[in-house]
């Protein structure tokens, strides 16, 4: 298969336009497939520089209710008037940071979208075909990013923090291997794989991910000791790992020690097969 990023947070060509955002175009034997839209239009942008026709891609699927990851949904649709569109159905909820003490800024998704007929709402585990599935409910269990803790949702005019039922990954089978495909792994990368593994006959081999180990707005960095965690636990199952976006250039310095040849660094044009 292939992937190519459409929008990340940083590039290696001055051709195309990074964003704080993740979006993601895949090729499959079956299927053509946006993950996430970025922050803006900029996905679009990119995809016509890297000659990627987005009105061909017969299935959308959101990880989760963030503006970096949906603020380009809108343009899509308008765009394509084909595809399926796989949206969590917490997905459209009230979600802000916080900054400071008391200060809550939304960082929610454009609302007016929620009608569409063409958006399946997901509540549970979902077999797409043979090639796709989706994954959510993932408990926090271990490795939780402290990152998470100016994160809310905003539930009878209270602000709540925020526990990401609304995330959803995505499991793509390609022959023996089976590639993860998350926005921010906000409930944690460990956890989502290991819980992906127990629902599965399968084991994952492949991940494309942020990692949230980084706050840009406090340039704050996720505890070492979480980082070196993590980067054991994908060493020991041997997954070959593609981050960015999220996880910080502290934590991928970390990560890269411990994981070698196994861990890639994402960027805004990079083409990847798996």
């Amino acid at each position: 298969m292939k992937i190519i990023v459409l929008v990340e947070n940083t590039t290696r060509n001055p051709l195309y336009v990074p964003e704080h955002g993740l979006s993601l175009y895949i090729e499959t034997k079956k299927h053509k497939i946006l993950f996430d839209t970025g922050a803006s239009s900029r996905f679009l942008q990119n995809a016509k520089k890297l000659g990627v026709n987005l009105q061909e891609v017969d299935i959308m699927i959101l990880s989760h209710g963030h503006y970096d990851h949906g603020g380009g949904l809108k343009t899509f649709m308008e765009l394509n008037t084909r595809a399926k569109i796989y949206i969590n159905h917490l997905a459209l909820g009230a979600f802000f940071s916080q900054t400071g003490k008391s200060n809550f800024h939304y960082i929610g998704l454009d609302l007016t979208t929620k009608h569409s007929h063409r958006i399946i709402f997901t509540e549970r585990d979902i077999v797409i075909d043979s090639e796709l599935e989706l994954f959510m409910k993932i408990q926090p269990n271990k490795c939780f990013p402290s990152m998470n803790n100016r994160l809310f949702r905003k539930d009878d005019n209270q602000y709540i923090l925020d526990v990401f039922g609304h995330e959803q990954s995505l499991v793509i089978h390609d022959g023996d291997k089976h590639l993860l495909i998350a926005g921010c792994a906000h409930t944690g990368i460990v956890n989502i794989v290991e819980q992906v593994n127990q629902r599965s006959q399968y084991r994952i081999t492949h991940i494309v991910s942020g990692f949230h180990m980084y706050n840009r707005k406090e340039n704050k960095n996720e505890d070492p000791n979480m980082i070196a965690q993590v980067g054991k636990f994908l060493k020991k199952q041997q997954i070959v790992a593609y981050t960015g976006h999220c996880t910080g250039e502290v934590a991928y310095e970390q990560l890269s020690k411990v994981l070698g040849m196994q861990l890639n660094k994402l960027y805004t044009g990079q083409i990847i097969k798996v």
